[in-house]
């Protein structure tokens, strides 16, 4: 052995030892701030700097992170906070599609009307098309349900939601082809608005669980498995919740075609493993909002933004449709693409409601408003 590969070694295990004593007394010492528990500092980042950082400094994780104003750029839509007051974002214009999980009670329906909220709020519906597939009985998000980017209704049986992942694969199917006849004749490509498909508890979608409509509930996970596939270039966006993550209620042809996911606390760590290939989210606390935000860039431990209930009824109130309070009961076929002749002899999709845009989006009237307590 040569002197400088004894050197090496030596000094790989000083950097271990100094690797793990940092660690530990960063964790242990955060933990004494009493707002980070053991399992925060480990799960904060892959550096122990973070941990000790937490604990010389006082960053940590809040327990409450309260949004008073929705925070938009571009697709970009603001998530939470981290440890040391970073916000956190995800982009539906990179990773169109995401997974959530987690148990009852941890949080993951507040993140979903986060998410809603905030872009309903910055897009109008010239850019911003929703269908909501809420399957605990439409209940969640039926504060949604007037608002004019919202496409039919909210709907919460498999038959209804097969009736509108269908029309939705037919948009998806028209838009493609334009896509294609565009690059045919070297055109430039048309742009359209993104459709956004919520799904809040899609386990309930899962044949496993089926009585009668066994054959519907297949018909939903191969239409939901098609727009996560082919949806990135048509403007198509999937948001898929579950409570109890597996290979049933979240079936590999969907969820390997999700990059992004929120992981909050899980049963268990088989139902972490789903979310993330890794036991992190069966070990977080106990605390509602908690979760894990894991792309292809890596992972961040976060604490979802909330909205005040009566903020959230104000900005729902700015942006409600009067038109619509007598919503009709149908499914989404009534907002399938209509067809018109364009300029080339082609069809060109129409697919809002010209009268719904330029609807006022006053939100810093609303946040004066709030602040105010008027």
């Amino acid at each position: 052995m040569t002197a400088s590969s004894g050197s090496e070694r030596r000094t790989g295990v000083f950097e271990l030892m100094s690797y793990a004593t940092m660690l530990a007394v960063g964790s242990v010492a955060a933990c004494a701030l009493g707002d980070m528990s053991l399992e925060d500092t480990a799960l904060i980042g892959a550096s122990p700097y973070a941990a000790v950082g937490a604990a010389l400094f006082g960053y940590r994780i809040p327990k409450r992170v309260v949004v008073t104003e929705p925070d938009v750029q571009g697709w970009r839509v603001y998530l939470g906070q981290t440890a040391f007051g970073q916000k956190v974002y995800h982009d539906f214009a990179a990773i169109p599609h995401m997974k959530a999980g987690g148990a009852t009670g941890s949080g993951k329906t507040k993140g979903l009307e986060l998410l809603l909220a905030q872009l309903v709020m910055k897009k109008s519906p010239s850019e911003l098309q929703v269908h909501i597939i809420d399957m605990k009985g439409g209940a969640s998000f039926a504060h949604f349900a007037r608002l004019p980017h919202v496409a039919g209704r909210i709907y919460a049986d498999a038959e209804n939601a097969a009736q509108a992942l269908e029309n939705i694969v037919i948009i998806q199917n028209k838009r493609l082809e334009r896509i294609r006849r565009a690059r045919e004749q070297f055109l430039p490509i048309p742009s359209f608005p993104r459709i956004l498909v919520l799904i809040d508890e899609g386990g309930e979608l899962s044949p496993a669980y089926a009585k009668q409509d066994e054959k519907i509930r297949r018909q939903c996970l191969a239409y939901l498995s098609t727009l996560a596939r082919v949806g990135r270039e048509p403007c198509i966006s999937l948001v898929y919740s579950t409570q109890r993550p597996s290979n049933e209620t979240l079936p590999v042809g969907i969820r390997g075609q999700m990059d992004a996911t929120m992981a909050y606390r899980t049963q268990n760590e088989l139902d972490s493993g789903i979310l993330l290939r890794n036991e992190k989210a069966a070990r977080l606390p106990n605390i509602k909002g908690r979760m894990i935000y894991q792309t292809p860039d890596g992972e961040k431990v976060v604490q979802t933004g909330m909205i005040p209930e009566l903020l959230l009824r104000r900005w729902m109130e700015d942006r409600m449709d009067t038109n619509r309070s007598d919503k009709k009961e149908t499914s989404c076929a009534d907002n399938v693409d209509t067809f018109s002749q364009d300029k080339e002899g082609g069809t060109e999709a129409d697919e809002m409601e010209t009268s719904r845009v330029g609807l006022p989006s006053s939100s810093s009237r609303v946040f004066h408003d709030f602040v105010k307590g008027g």
